[in-house]
């Protein structure tokens, strides 16, 4: 993939891949596609000012893979019953037990690995049709190496952060399924009201974690992942409501009861 930023200053990811423009602004980096649609997500950043971009490219199978497909053997009728047998349904892909995992976390509805994954995947919700979720897409760069985006609607800065810790863990605790995993970024989109009374929804609060940072974790459980993620973005909304809820979490913990006191479980 080319293309160009102005200024060539930006900081420039693509697909979560930090890359490095030249100095007349130009980039190129060499990305894995998928049979079917790609996203392809293109964010750069100056100071406080952010652009974000973003295509999908559809790759049509080849022709060895189209002969494959046509090839694969038809389901027989029985005789006795006039029904189709049962078919060898193959077990669930890594990337569609990926997809169904981090659905998990905002979906109520429970459904099967497959269902999930294809619920999800090359679909973006709006605010009320997804239970929070707004989208969910995976790209690979050359190496197959997986870079996970997953974004979703909030306005409690404290249950942002919550659905990201969730999100990391269901992805990273099991080792076999991140395997090929490089990077997770969770993004939170919030609906702020500007000076005049008018609502927009906007990005407020990005982080992400690699797969480097992940396998130092023992414990998910203990863990506490605000500490060990990276932070992108964190509008001022979101730090205001994040410092007032340190705030009152610190007098909780003080705060003495007396005989019948009772504490948060993480006040040291």
């Amino acid at each position: 993939m080319k293309g160009e930023v102005t200024p060539a200053t930006s900081k420039l990811t693509v697909n979560g891949e930090e890359l490095t423009p030249s100095d007349d602004g130009s980039f190129s980096t060499p990305l894995h596609l998928n049979v079917g649609e790609n996203y392809i997500q293109i964010s750069a950043e100056k100071g406080s000012e952010q652009a974000d971009a973003s295509r999908t490219v559809t790759r049509e199978p080849a022709e060895e893979e189209a002969a494959a497909q046509e090839e694969a053997p038809q389901v027989q009728k029985n005789d006795s019953s006039g029904q189709a047998p049962p078919a060898n349904v193959p077990p669930p892909t890594v990337e569609e037990q990926l997809f169904a995992k981090i659905a998990a976390v905002f979906l109520l509805k429970k459904k099967s690995v497959d269902s999930m994954a294809k619920y999800v995947k090359g679909q973006e919700f709006k605010p009320s049709e997804a239970d929070g979720l707004k989208r969910v897409y995976i790209v690979r760069d050359a190496r197959g190496c997986g870079y996970i985006n997953v974004e979703f609607y909030e306005q409690d800065a404290s249950f942002m952060e919550f659905s990201m810790e969730e999100v990391y863990e269901s992805v990273y605790k099991n080792r076999e399924l991140s395997q090929n995993v490089c990077n997770v970024q969770v993004s939170a989109f919030q609906r702020l009201q500007d000076d005049y009374g008018q609502t927009f929804m906007t990005k407020t609060y990005v982080t992400s974690m690699n797969k480097a940072t992940a396998n130092k974790v023992r414990d998910w459980l203990m863990v506490e992942q605000p500490k060990i993620w990276t932070v992108h973005k964190m509008h001022p909304v979101v730090k205001e409501e994040l410092a007032q809820n340190a705030v009152e979490h610190a007098a909780d913990c003080a705060e003495d009861e007396g005989l019948f006191d009772v504490q948060p479980l993480d006040c040291p």
